[in-house]
């Protein structure tokens, strides 16, 4: 974890002002880019689901095996990761963390969350893989296919990963580095694109590290429902960030309840 110093905001004002400005974080080549991530209470790790408690670690695989089961048309044709991805974002335990390109976002996620508790975004910089990059594929192939009960690679043999024969020595030293793998994923849905989507994906079976930070700006608690609207000014709100439809039709009934509470008070109905 690197040295930082303390920053907090009230306002969306303040954030933009906050941001980082050198080179370092203006830096937009693929191989070197800044990413955030907002967390609505500052004191948690800078963990995965997976990696945050016992039960979900131990049942990692079998959460996939059984959503890949029970839903085999959601997952038709696509590689491991970006069913993982899927998986993720539907609310399953995994041991991926959603970064972001957009700093907005991840200010949306600082504050949309544990209301009575100080938020934070983290600003990332460092190398990116793709999604297809071989060492992603031999954590997601190990996660699906190769782990048990906490041992990521039972198996004990060669992986065979897009034509390439690994040896086991080369397996057990990708899949047991501590240092997560921060990817860009495909655009395949749009959440992913309006939330301008990134990954770490964590390896190893023991003494994980958090991904490495260059800059956190935190959120003051009592300002957090004012940045909500602020952003929500400017396009970044729930409808945006989760576009499925049923958040949209969710989104839709709030803003007609909240828009019409005064109005509708000067009617009878058979409610009265």
């Amino acid at each position: 974890m690197t040295e930082e110093k303390n920053t907090y905001i009230e306002s969306v004002a303040d954030y933009l002002n906050a941001l980082p400005q050198n080179q370092e974080f203006s830096d937009t080549l693929l191989d070197k880019l800044t990413l955030f991530r907002g967390q609505g209470n500052k004191e948690w790790d800078l963990m995965p689901s997976v990696m945050r408690n016992r039960e979900d670690y131990l049942n990692e695989e079998l959460y996939i095996k059984e959503c890949i089961r029970q839903y085999p048309e959601e997952f038709i044709n696509m590689s491991k990761i970006d069913m993982l991805i899927k998986m993720q974002h539907y609310g399953v335990p995994t041991r991926l963390l959603d970064l972001t390109k957009n700093p907005l976002i991840a200010l949306y996620f600082a504050c949309v969350s544990e209301p009575n508790k100080d938020g934070v975004v983290y600003a990332i910089c460092g190398p990116i893989a793709r999604s297809s990059d071989l060492y992603v594929n031999v954590i997601t192939e190990c996660v699906f296919n190769h782990k048990s009960h906490g041992n990521m690679y039972i198996k004990k043999r060669s992986l065979k990963i897009d034509g390439v024969d690994l040896p086991e020595d080369s397996v057990k030293s990708i899949i047991n580095s501590e240092t997560p793998i921060i990817f860009e994923a495909l655009l395949t849905n749009a959440r992913i694109k309006n939330q301008n989507g990134y990954f770490a994906i964590y390896r190893g079976e023991k003494n994980w590290q958090e991904i490495k930070f260059q800059h956190k700006i935190f959120v003051k608690k009592e300002f957090k429902e004012q940045i909500i609207h602020q952003l929500s000014m400017i396009g970044i709100d729930s409808k945006y960030i989760f576009p499925e439809l049923s958040n949209g039709v969710s989104c839709i009934v709030s803003s007609v309840k909240r828009r019409n509470l005064e109005f509708n008070k000067q009617f009878h109905t058979p409610f009265d």
